[in-house]
């Protein structure tokens, strides 16, 4: 008889969980991609294609997969389609980089490869209007490098603590990193402007690529014309596959134009991959660097590598019904995160794949520039965007950091341990939201960080 009720209970229960999962769909946000949304809350969240590709992109995006997560290798070694690493570089894969398509922290072992890594330049601009490279070292740092060839430098990070203190006399600590190059292979110039960037996550990206330039201009104010106190503005970047200028959608400055772009300037920079796009070793200027001519990467690879960025899906948001969850929304509207961090769109119509066409979506980014005040500036220009600009970070997915890679560090370079540390590093445009926050009383800000952790 206990077997009976057994089998009588398993049908109820899963009916149950049904009808949860679709009164959760109903609410407004759940579906943060669209059609392309994933519905899974498990370490693995960030790894699934899009929810509808055909079954033929699907089986394309698995393909891609092994690219991504390919470990390179300097010569023929191994494999003959993965050989071609270095001669300089910063990882030896993607994954490694971006564990389980997720965001990086900072590294607790600086002699070990690490999903951080230093942008350079010196003062200038170069040809095309972008940030100018530094003689013998180029436009990031490589601290890592084959057994033939010199790493640039070490990374060395001191850090000072930065107090913030409530009205109720809470206090929280902060760490503000400072970032020094030593044992660098030759002298590096005085004018040297450095820029720490950490890997940030992979779903979602060829829906913000779907987006049009009208709908990315729409919140455009950069002259603060409502009177705000928020002033985002687009960058505008080179393209070298087109030959021009566009408007820049990736990187934490937005200065990259498309994903094609991104994932070829990842693949030769950070790992050393010449390809179509980057086809020059990323050594040049080295007295030492020698190139054989030969494309690392294929252009059948890159589109495929490219494709893979493109199709992630993103996870659902969660607990959109619940009403601590609800609080923490109409609070993050009401003391203005939602100013930047715009909650809705809708994708235009993508140049080669239809899934990610016309979908309205829940990325929480308006894809524009904004000043974040004097703490979180790298004083390092790139293209327009100045030292204290940052492009708005897409929020969907972030609440399943901590389940993905263990750990909630945000910002460009990951200094912020958490929800209420990224909002108290807001200055600058974001002084407003920060100062709203802090005057909150103890339950609203936990309903507030509990509707972060939904996303």
């Amino acid at each position: 008889m206990k077997n009976i009720y057994l089998f009588l209970a398993i049908p109820i229960i899963i009916l149950a969980i049904g009808c949860k999962k679709e009164m959760e769909a109903n609410v407004e946000g759940v579906f943060s991609g669209g059609a392309t949304t994933i519905f899974d809350e498990t370490s693995n969240a960030y790894t699934f294609p899009s929810n509808n590709l055909s079954t033929v992109d699907a089986d394309t995006h698995i393909e891609a997969d092994a690219i991504f997560e390919q470990k390179f290798v300097t010569g023929e070694i191994f494999n003959k389609d993965f050989d071609g690493l270095g001669p300089q570089f910063n990882h030896v894969s993607c994954s490694g980089c971006h564990l389980r398509n997720g965001r990086a922290a900072p590294p607790t072992n600086l002699n070990e490869p690490s999903g951080l890594l230093i942008r350079l330049s010196i003062d200038g601009i170069d040809d095309y209007g972008g940030p100018l490279a530094v003689p013998g070292f180029g436009g990031q740092l490589q601290n890592f490098s084959d057994m033939a060839n010199d790493r640039e430098a070490d990374l060395f990070i001191t850090y000072l603590p930065i107090q913030e203190i409530f009205p109720d006399q809470k206090v929280v600590t902060l760490s503000k990193p400072f970032y020094k190059l030593t044992n660098s292979y030759m002298n590096l110039p005085l004018n040297l402007k450095t820029s720490p960037r950490i890997a940030s996550i992979i779903p979602g990206l060829g829906l913000l690529e779907a987006l049009s330039e009208e709908t990315i201009l729409e919140y455009v104010d950069e002259f603060d014309k409502n009177k705000d106190g928020i002033s985002g503005r687009a960058n505008y970047g080179w393209s070298v596959e087109y030959g021009k200028k566009m408007i820049g959608r990736f990187g934490w400055k937005a200065a990259t134009t498309s994903l094609k772009e991104q994932s070829a300037a990842a693949l030769n920079q950070d790992m050393g991959l010449t390809n179509s796009i980057f086809p020059e070793e990323n050594c040049k200027g080295q007295t030492n660097c020698v190139d054989d001519g030969v494309k690392d990467i294929s252009l059948e690879q890159l589109e495929q590598f490219t494709f893979y960025c493109q199709t992630v899906g993103v996870p659902a948001a969660r607990n959109q019904g619940d009403s601590m969850v609800q609080r923490g929304k109409r609070l993050f509207t009401q003391i203005g995160c939602d100013k930047c961090h715009r909650p809705s769109m809708k994708t235009g119509i993508h140049p080669s794949i239809q899934a990610l066409s016309n979908q309205v979506i829940f990325p929480y980014t308006d894809m524009l520039l904004h000043d974040m005040g004097e703490d979180l500036a790298d004083n390092r220009p790139d293209f327009l965007a100045t030292g204290k600009e940052w492009r708005t970070p897409p929020l969907w997915g972030i609440g399943l950091s901590q389940v993905v890679n263990n750990h909630i560090r945000l910002m460009h370079d990951g200094r912020a341990n958490g929800f209420e540390e990224a909002i108290l590093w807001h200055n600058g445009e974001g002084v407003t939201a920060k100062k709203a926050y802090k005057l909150l009383i103890k339950s609203e800000r936990e309903s507030l960080i509990k509707f972060l952790e939904s996303l």
